[in-house]
């Protein structure tokens, strides 16, 4: 069993991560939101320390319990710099604590949230909302805000960027503990095939395909 609709990290402690791992538990999935603590609680207005999902994440690491994060970007109120940060973010906790991501999630405006009262008053809104355009949006086919900061085609860029660069950071990692620990590494494959197709595909992403040209927001700061 997991959590796929992720957890609140300032709601786990220590001893209930390795309970959890005891019980069966694969995968911890934990809500991040964004990488900036002004964002968090100034913008999202979620009452959430990071440095909980930090202790979170040492936990699950030490307990040897997978763990990944959520992240959303485009926020009403949210500026490039707080985008930019939460890529730093994801970045640091994947390279310290293995925690991973599936890149950023494109804030939606649901009908009735703050989100979209906000978006509509100042005149985010850069398409009609209707369920079809709602429906497209959290899939992350396509944005529906824009403010004076960034436009869709700036977050799916960005989401873009994101992936590909923790994906380099997994098959270096990965990489590493080959050289490292051969014999368990090709045992493990060995176990499970699968892993095989997992690895290639890695690969062709992190080598075999160019960066995603964009912005630029992310080359201004993934060194």
């Amino acid at each position: 069993w997991d959590t796929p609709n992720g957890v609140r990290a300032d709601m786990m402690s220590r001893d209930l991560i390795f309970k959890m791992k005891a019980g069966g538990c694969t995968l911890l999935a934990v809500g991040v939101e964004s990488g900036s603590q002004r964002v968090v609680r100034k913008v999202i207005r979620k009452n959430l320390d990071l440095d909980d999902v930090e202790r979170v994440a040492a936990a699950a690491q030490d307990a040897g319990l997978a763990c990944t994060a959520f992240y959303l970007g485009g926020f009403p109120g949210e500026t490039r710099a707080d985008i930019q940060q939460t890529l730093r973010y994801a970045e640091y906790m994947f390279v310290k604590y293995g925690l991973r991501a599936g890149g950023i999630g494109i804030v939606a405006p649901l009908y009735g949230t703050p989100v979209y009262h906000e978006a509509l008053k100042k005149g985010y809104l850069a398409k009609e909302v209707t369920p079809d355009s709602l429906f497209r949006s959290l899939q992350g086919a396509e944005g529906m805000l824009k403010t004076d900061q960034f436009s869709p085609e700036d977050l799916k860029n960005v989401d873009e960027q994101l992936r590909f660069r923790l994906n380099r950071l997994k098959l270096k990692r990965d990489v590493r503990r080959l050289i490292a620990q051969p014999g368990r590494e090709v045992m493990k494959t060995l176990r499970n095939p699968r892993r095989v197709k997992g690895v290639a595909r890695f690969v062709y992403k992190a080598l075999a395909r160019r960066a995603p040209k964009g912005t630029g927001w992310y080359e201004a700061i993934a060194s």
